[in-house]
């Protein structure tokens, strides 16, 4: 990985000024106010690859805005955030401490990048000093207040997120314990249609047998498995006034059900008369 340094960026004398006028516009920072920080601003082009700030190192009292290009944050070589936008900024605590550099910073892609010299006297000395001073820390405060929106932004959007997977988590929690009871109903009608004395029969919407209880075997001798997927009406002679065709059957279900006597044929060629309720 290349050394910003080692790779002698470009540095351009020209566009400057109008570089400052898009990261610190006006009116929080008048004309005046930038021809007095334009001696501590330079911009640079970087190819990828290059190394702005190294975790770790003294530093410089630098601060770069990106212009054009990305940049990827890391911390000890374990990659944190990527920044494309223009006008975002590292190194900012340049503006304010000597610390040690906390991260790395390398671009991603050629970029054109401003940088202010924000390094000062111990104790100013001068009027202009003072001035530069209180420039420098305008900045920060411009950059932290920008950090801190989008970061509370973030926030908000990660607060949204917990929101909505909380509400998804109980809708989860809620359906399966619906899901559950429908089992156990489920299960229930099941035990109490295979322990029932009454054969029961269950068909489909088209009439095929779906299942059959034991009672079935047990009343009448035919077993489930020769009834299964079988034509109800095969089954079945109904009496004169009885519904005879399925949809018949399957619309007097739905207007309140049917019972009377029938005939159940066996499969062994005999007639077994019974009741049935539909």
């Amino acid at each position: 990985m290349a050394r910003a340094a080692a790779a002698k960026p470009k540095a351009i004398g020209t566009g400057v000024l109008e570089a400052l006028r898009v990261i610190l516009p006006a009116p929080g920072f008048s004309a005046a106010d930038l021809r007095e920080l334009l001696p501590r601003a330079e911009v640079r082009r970087y190819g990828a690859g290059q190394v702005l700030i190294h975790e770790g190192e003294p530093s410089d009292n630098r601060v770069y805005f990106l212009l054009r290009g990305s940049v990827s944050v890391s911390i000890q070589a374990r990659f944190i955030l990527r920044l494309q936008n223009p006008g975002d900024s590292v190194g900012e605590m340049g503006l304010i401490s000597s610390a040690p550099r906390s991260a790395t910073v390398t671009t991603d892609a050629p970029s054109r990048v401003l940088i202010i010299d924000a390094s000062l006297p111990g104790t100013p000395k001068h009027l202009h000093d003072y001035k530069l001073r209180y420039h420098l820390g305008r900045i920060f405060n411009t950059i932290l207040t920008e950090k801190l929106r989008a970061t509370s932004d973030r926030a908000r959007l990660y607060e949204d997120m917990v929101s909505h997977s909380q509400r998804v988590e109980g809708q989860r929690r809620s359906l399966e314990i619906e899901i559950a009871d429908y089992l156990q109903q489920i299960s229930l009608y099941s035990h109490l249609v295979n322990s029932a004395n009454d054969a029961i029969l269950i068909a489909d919407t088209q009439g095929h047998v779906l299942n059959a209880n034991r009672a079935l075997a047990q009343r009448f001798g035919i077993q489930t498995d020769t009834v299964l997927g079988v034509d109800v009406g095969t089954l079945l002679a109904m009496p004169q006034g009885a519904p005879h065709d399925w949809e018949s059957v399957a619309a007097r279900a739905r207007e309140g059900g049917w019972h009377g006597e029938v005939v159940l044929y066996h499969q062994e060629g005999g007639a077994i008369p019974a009741d049935c309720s539909i």
